[in-house]
């Protein structure tokens, strides 16, 4: 009877650990259904830190990724105690390609390419190409496209890995630098550091490798480093310079172009050109897309007549005189030229990529005129002659301006109008100056 009983308490006893053992695979099955749903948070945590531009921020989704591993470890922790059929404070589970070891200070976990480890003080996850490791004083993500650290004296954010053509790398870092690189080369690699402090440049190595860098280099001492000549077209920079030319005409008294009351002012607009450079002296920059610009602005009007006659004041009204040398009948050239310095005020906006802004502008300009003069060209006995004649005109001597644009990276179209007439109040015909051309920026060495 007792060899019965015990035979019988056997048999229960493996029927029990048999039913265990088929249950097993099931439970591990759920625990890496559940495991998976953890996995997809972290990844989409992880790209996440891609389209985030402050590195507070990123540790802020770090921590959160840190808080998803606590969740990990408590809810494997309950999984494995029920699953493993030991006593043993060390429990282990291997089924198929699971494999999971716990003990009171760890937690393992192995399958596919998941790996996830836990210390009192450490996480580190493996998730094919996704990497993160956390500790008590650093944090480090790591896909094949980008990578973060951070310690307690620095944090960095890199964008590296191999390029195809066509690829675009972006990125985007704080508030003042936004920029994208186009690649053309199939071997090409890149790398985005952000350790450094201000300034972006691009270096291109022989070997295809473009590396990204930020640094407190100027804007000359970064095209010496990089031998490459790329205008920083973020609000970040304060040197441009532009050279522009425009069309110049009037309106009167009834807002109507290129048609004055006085005949005399009628204009040869094609050749009533106006060339000038301007320089920026002080940058306001309000946020990543609007500033303020003061700067210094040379400016050389001319205004070419249609008709042939000499400019004169008769009791300081301005008025034109007919006559002309003996054996000249028409002036092959006539012009008036006025040249101005200026110092506007322009409110800008800078939209879009960093390296690919929309430019829009709008300001006032005060100006002094420093020159004018009066040239006549004309030919007499197959003789080149030139009259020239320096007077003030009745020509304003302090005059206001408002300016408008709209452009592209380095070109920008232009108007500028003055409220202000062209010439003294009753002392010449009501003359209102306006011009349209375009400026180019172009870099200062």
């Amino acid at each position: 009877m007792k060899t019965m009983k015990k035979i019988t308490l056997t048999f229960v006893a493996a029927m029990i650990c048999a039913m265990a053992s088929a249950q097993m695979p099931q439970q591990v099955d759920e625990v890496k259904s559940e495991l998976n749903k953890y996995r997809q948070l972290v990844t989409e945590k992880v790209y996440s830190l891609v389209a985030i531009d402050d590195s507070g921020d990123r540790e802020d989704v770090v921590d959160e990724i840190e808080d998803i591993f606590d969740d990990i470890e408590d809810y494997v922790e309950g999984r494995i105690d029920k699953i493993a059929a030991s006593s043993s404070v060390n429990k282990t589970v291997a089924v198929g390609d699971f494999y999971c070891t716990k003990t009171p200070t760890t937690i393992n976990i192995k399958y596919d390419n998941f790996i996830f480890n836990s210390t009192p003080v450490t996480y580190e996850y493996r998730d094919g190409d996704i990497e993160v490791r956390t500790t008590p004083t650093t944090q480090s993500v790591r896909t094949p496209s980008f990578q973060y650290e951070s310690s307690p004296t620095r944090s960095t954010f890199k964008i590296f890995g191999d390029a195809s053509i066509g690829d675009t790398i972006r990125v985007r870092e704080g508030d003042n630098v936004s920029f994208s690189i186009a690649i053309n080369d199939p071997n090409s690699k890149f790398q985005y550091d952000s350790t450094y402090k201000k300034y972006v440049y691009v270096k291109h190595k022989r070997n295809g490798v473009v590396t990204i860098f930020r640094d407190s280099l100027s804007e000359k001492g970064r095209r010496a480093f990089t031998r490459q000549r790329n205008h920083d077209f973020s609000l970040d920079s304060e040197d441009n310079t532009y050279f522009y030319i425009g069309v110049n005409n009037f309106l009167n008294e009834d807002d109507e172009i290129d048609e004055p009351k006085e005949p005399f002012m009628d204009l040869n607009s094609g050749r009533s050109l106006e060339i000038g450079f301007y320089t920026t002296i002080h940058r306001w920059k309000f946020n990543r897309f609007m500033a303020m610009d003061m700067g210094f602005d040379y400016r050389l009007r001319h205004y070419s007549f249609e008709k042939s006659f000499t400019l004169v004041k008769n009791d300081g009204i301005l008025a034109a005189d007919y006559t002309l040398p003996d054996g000249v009948t028409q002036y092959k050239k006539h012009n008036l030229r006025l040249q101005y310095i200026s110092i506007p005020l322009t409110m800008e906006w800078r939209l879009g990529e960093y390296d690919n802004p929309f430019i829009l502008s709008a300001g006032i300009e005060g100006s002094l005129r420093i020159g004018s003069r009066e040239k006549q060209v004309y030919k007499l006995d197959d003789e080149r002659k030139v009259n020239r004649n320096r007077n003030d005109f009745e020509t304003a001597l302090l005059r206001y301006a408002c300016t408008f644009g709209v452009g592209y990276r380095r070109f920008e179209l232009y108007c500028n109008y003055s409220p202000m007439e062209l010439f003294k109040h009753n002392h010449g015909p009501e003359l209102y100056p306006i011009s349209i051309g375009v400026r180019f920026l172009v870099d200062n060495d």
